[in-house]
């Protein structure tokens, strides 16, 4: 089937993340590793199957995969802790590929002391994607690409996403990142707040911080 070009951007919550960036306990590593519940609440109807991803963008390789499930019928609710498994039946046969959750979800464990940022994004696509159970993250964008209706992400909020995240076919990259890594600064060290007088840290990591946030992409720093 031809590309469909006007996808638009796919609004989700994910349950129980409403703090910003902070993951429930039992979403992690050292909770009970249990994958959350999903709520869709502008999916299209001509959407056939949902892919959720989860990336930590804090890990040395980039955008590092923890989790790929494909092929998940299309639904308004992705109900929590979907078992491990190649294929899950009591979800449609849903894919689960390959990350550092083997065929299952694994959710965030960063090193003792450490903060990493993740997120979560989950993709309507017109038809199933067939491919191998013990495919990557690559090799399913790759085969799903011209058959991608809507696409979303999170960082444990939506607040996090940049403009161009709620555009019609404009480039979600990199750049986007810089956005998305500025902006939880800003909750972190800002209390959501964008002004000087609630920033917590240096006058110089405020204009970084201010930067990345830059509604104009070419006004940002170019890469994390």
């Amino acid at each position: 089937m031809q590309a469909i070009m006007n996808n638009t951007v796919l609004e989700f919550e994910c349950i129980e993340m409403d703090s910003g960036s902070k993951f429930p306990v039992e979403y992690t590593g050292r909770g009970q590793d249990i994958s959350p519940e999903f709520v869709i609440k502008n999916l299209s109807p001509n959407a056939k199957t949902l892919a959720v991803i989860l990336e930590d963008l804090s890990h040395p390789i980039k955008d590092f995969t923890h989790w790929i499930i494909w092929n998940i019928p299309a639904t308004d609710r992705i109900k929590k802790n979907i078992p491990a498994g190649k294929t899950v039946p009591e979800l449609g046969n849903a894919c689960q590929g390959i990350g550092y959750g083997l065929h299952r979800y694994a959710g965030p464990k960063p090193p003792k002391g450490k903060k990493h940022i993740y997120r979560f994004t989950i993709y309507s696509l017109d038809c199933e994607v067939n491919i191998n159970v013990n495919s990557m993250k690559r090799t399913f964008l790759k085969k799903a690409e011209e058959h991608i209706i809507q696409k979303g992400s999170i960082i444990g909020s939506s607040r996090f996403q940049s403009p161009e995240e709620y555009q019609r076919g404009a480039a979600i990259d990199e750049i986007t990142n810089v956005y998305t890594l500025g902006a939880v600064a800003f909750a972190l060290f800002g209390g959501y707040n964008r002004t000087r007088d609630k920033w917590q840290l240096s006058d110089k990591l405020f204009e970084i911080a201010a930067k990345a946030v830059s509604d104009e992409r070419s006004q940002r720093q170019q890469s994390i």
